[in-house]
């Protein structure tokens, strides 16, 4: 009989009447199923948890993937930048070169002058090798030379006080010596 009241009330009402003939309360049978609302909330909560979880995994995978590549590219930024110094300093090198071939023509381009001046001086003045240099003859407005000249680097010349000999010079350079090389190449004939 107990089975027949179990298989009514299973089938009349379902699994709420199935509980309900083995003999439990209503009262149980609400806590039970507010209990399984709660476990399914939390099966709900627990799943929406593990997404986040999983987005962000996925940021962090991004995330570690980007610093790979800005490491990346910071490295190559600095390897640009080594080579672009470098080139720069050889750049510096060459203009500095330059600036020393151009004082050192210059130089040598003021020596010539003065030494044609000089020249020039003898042989209108009708002077022999070994007379006096005076200077203010060949120097000034109106001379051979208007004004003085001296070195590019800004060092004034060491002149001779008497005509020189063919080959040798009347004005030199105090960075001749000083690997500055400002002495003509050839003056021989000068």
């Amino acid at each position: 009989m107990k089975l027949s009241l179990i298989l009514f009330g299973f089938l009349s009402f379902g699994a709420a009447g199935f509980y309900y003939f083995q003999g439990n309360s209503p009262k149980k049978l609400d806590e039970l199923t507010a209990q399984n609302e709660a476990v399914s909330q939390s099966k709900l909560e627990l799943a929406e948890l593990k997404n986040e979880l999983n987005s962000i995994k996925n940021e962090a995978i991004l995330v570690r993937e980007n610093q790979s590549q800005l490491q990346l590219n910071a490295q190559q930024l600095n390897a640009e930048n080594k080579r672009l110094t470098d080139e720069s300093k050889k750049l510096k090198v060459d203009s500095d070169q330059q600036d020393l071939m151009k004082q050192r023509a210059l130089c040598i381009l003021n020596q010539r002058n003065l030494q044609a001046a000089v020249r020039g001086h003898e042989n209108i003045g009708g002077l022999q090798v070994g007379d006096p240099i005076n200077w203010q003859e060949i120097v000034g407005p109106d001379k051979f030379i208007h004004e003085m000249p001296v070195c590019a680097c800004g060092v004034p010349y060491v002149l001779v006080n008497v005509i020189p000999p063919v080959g040798q010079l009347v004005a030199t350079c105090k960075h001749a010596d000083q690997g500055g090389k400002h002495t003509p190449p050839k003056f021989s004939d000068w």
